[in-house]
């Protein structure tokens, strides 16, 4: 079967989609090290992750990833 046939097929996706969402359910903390107050620099990486969706385009990525095995 192809990639496009068993995305169709729910039995194969939902294992999928539960091995991606168990992939990104503990998601990153950004944190910065140092004296240096970089806590707008740590504000602004925050705020691009959630505004790109990265955390949903990992999720995606991971029921690609997964099925193509």
């Amino acid at each position: 079967m192809e990639f496009a046939e068993l995305s169709q097929r729910a039995e194969y996706r939902q294992i999928v989609e539960t091995i991606a969402k168990d992939m990104t359910r503990r998601w990153i903390k950004i944190t910065a090290q140092g004296d240096e107050d970089k806590t707008d620099r740590v504000a602004a990486i925050g705020d691009a992750l959630k505004k790109y969706q990265i955390r949903e385009k990992f999720r995606r990525l991971g029921t690609r990833a997964e099925v193509a095995r």
